[in-house]
């Protein structure tokens, strides 16, 4: 006799969610139906016991997953920004984490005062959502994700205007970096040299600026810097070797928490935007500096470079190449603005070379070349000699994205080339365990993003994709900056403050060059181009220990 059985039907119920969610579960039905009325139930109870986990497992996955940490496909995008988290750079994941988006609640202890009297209330209740700075996001251990959720808004076009309107007689100050140039040339194809004009013209007409300049003189004094301390440390303290070189804000905020060992081998010097927005704000502190870059972290590099007494950002804004381009076509798609820079795209001379090796030197030059700097350099001062581009010789590792420079002209030493975390992380690891393949390097440049600054993830994207003839073709522009004439392009006046605060050195000489940053150097010294760095580790040991802090996300 066939018997009906409640528990195997409510079993059934749940193979029949399991059918709705996973297709090829069909099999399960049949098989529990066919059992439900016999009284073989001890199967029953096995099969929808099985069932039972698959569906639960199941749910735990399309329900629960995509919103916790510990899942490493997700893939969703949060709707309250219209950017993804993956257009920052992946060296600035958690312990792991998939990628960089909103947390759900801050770390940072949230205090409520309540100044009546005589209340009687319940702890927890009540209150409004805390609002806090992105640099007390980067304070903190946790969410490095929410700090760069606020960027979006508080480095936006609109907060640019909005402070253009608020005080229209403060003096604003453009900065272009080569590699957003590049990317805006290539996409347009159009010559870079025409493309510099173009952005001048753009940020003149429609944010009013009065002064637009290329970074390239701010590039060559961070390079120069940056060879000079390799060459001291060289000489006199090869204990702090290799020499890490510091431009990369993704980088920097990775290697601040993986604690102190890395910290002394640091190369102290900006980047050209912490450079340049120093140097502007020296001449004229009430000067408003937006930079153009081609990574998002640059946003975070804008909070961190600040001057010694806190209170004043060298850089006020960063708007990426994206933001840039869609800023400019949304105002007019033809894009007809036209202006001179208020600098000469002043660089080193380039070393002549053979055409087939201008590509992949455009790709060594395009994260600011410091590793052909350095060398160069390095011979000079260590070794009394000259390089030429024939005693280069460049060692791919396991891809482009790893290479090693050497020269028989620079003897004992190695020039590591890393882009792309997955090289950070193979990187720092061989320098903590001191490995003999790392231990030989004199000098490491690394970047956050793969392939270098040119592929950074402010850059034009042709939909989700990368474009290799799109990088192509920013690499051709980057090459065309490097080998052409650079200096057709014509300059305007020096830069002089509103309202009758004009620097002595500002006034009748061209300001964005190496002479005039020289010139003011020699009067304030290395504080033009100094950084320093912060052991985040122990900042956030302290904070627990000290009580100030109730969890800690690492």
């Amino acid at each position: 006799m066939h018997r009906y059985s409640p528990t195997a039907t409510c079993y059934t119920l749940f193979i029949v969610y399991s059918v709705g969610q996973r297709p090829h579960l069909t099999h399960f039905l049949f098989l529990s139906l066919s059992l439900s009325y016999t009284r073989a139930n001890i199967y029953m109870h096995v099969l929808a016991f099985l069932t039972l986990n698959i569906t639960v497992f199941h749910a735990f996955l399309v329900v629960i997953a995509p919103h916790s940490s510990i899942y490493p496909y997700r893939g969703h995008r949060h709707r309250a920004y219209k950017m993804s988290a993956a257009e920052f750079s992946s060296s600035l994941m958690l312990a792991g984490m998939d990628y960089i988006a909103p947390s759900e609640a801050c770390v940072l202890p949230t205090v409520f005062q309540d100044s009546s009297v005589g209340v009687v209330g319940r702890h927890g209740s009540g209150g409004e959502v805390v609002k806090i700075s992105l640099q007390d996001c980067l304070a903190c251990s946790g969410c490095v994700t929410t700090a760069e959720t606020i960027l979006i808004t508080s480095q936006s076009r609109e907060e640019i205007l909005k402070a253009r309107s608020t005080e229209p007689t403060r003096p604003f100050l453009v900065t272009i970096s080569d590699q957003s140039a590049a990317a805006i040339a290539g996409h347009l194809k159009r010559p870079i040299r025409q493309v510099y004009n173009m952005l001048s013209g753009f940020f003149r007409s429609v944010l009013g600026a009065q002064y637009v300049a290329d970074l390239r003189w701010a590039l060559h004094v961070s390079a120069e810097k940056t060879a000079k301390e390799y060459c001291r440390r060289m000489r006199h303290d090869p204990r702090k070797l290799p020499l890490i070189v510091s431009a990369c804000p993704g980088w920097v905020c990775y290697c601040e928490k993986q604690g102190g060992p890395l910290h002394p081998l640091h190369c102290p010097v900006m980047s050209p935007q912490g450079i340049a927005g120093c140097y502007a704000k020296t001449m004229c502190a009430r000067i408003c500096h937006v930079s153009v870059q081609p990574c998002f972290d640059r946003k975070l590099e804008a909070v961190r470079d600040v001057s010694p007494s806190g209170n004043e950002r060298y850089t006020d804004f960063v708007l990426s190449t994206q933001e840039l381009l869609e800023w400019m076509r949304e105002t007019d798609p033809s894009f007809p603005w036209v202006a001179p820079l208020d600098s000469a795209l002043e660089s080193p001379p380039p070393l002549a070379m053979k055409e087939p090796a201008r590509a992949h030197t455009a790709t060594m030059e395009g994260s600011g070349g410091y590793h052909r700097f350095a060398m160069h350099y390095a011979a000079r001062e260590l070794h009394k000699t000259e390089l030429s581009p024939d005693d280069v010789c460049y060692e791919t590792k396991r891809n482009a994205n790893h290479q090693l420079s050497t020269s028989a002209k620079n003897p004992g030493e190695v020039y590591c080339v890393a882009y792309g975390f997955q090289q950070i992380q193979n990187t720092v690891r061989g320098l903590k365990r001191k490995q003999a393949s790392v231990a030989s390097y004199t000098f490491i440049e690394l970047m956050a993003c793969p392939g270098g600054c040119l592929n950074g993830g402010g850059q034009v994207r042709h939909g989700s994709i990368v474009n290799e003839e799109a990088l192509t073709a920013v690499n051709d522009a980057f090459s065309d900056l490097l080998y052409g004439d650079a200096r057709s392009l014509g300059t305007s006046s020096s830069l002089e403050c509103q309202e009758g605060t004009t620097a002595d050195a500002m006034l009748e000489t061209p300001v964005f060059t190496v002479t005039a940053f020289r010139n003011l150097e020699e009067k304030v010294g290395e504080v033009l181009w100094s950084c320093t760095f912060h052991d985040r580790q122990q900042e956030f040991e302290a904070a627990l220990n000290n009580g100030g802090v109730h969890s800690l996300k690492w």
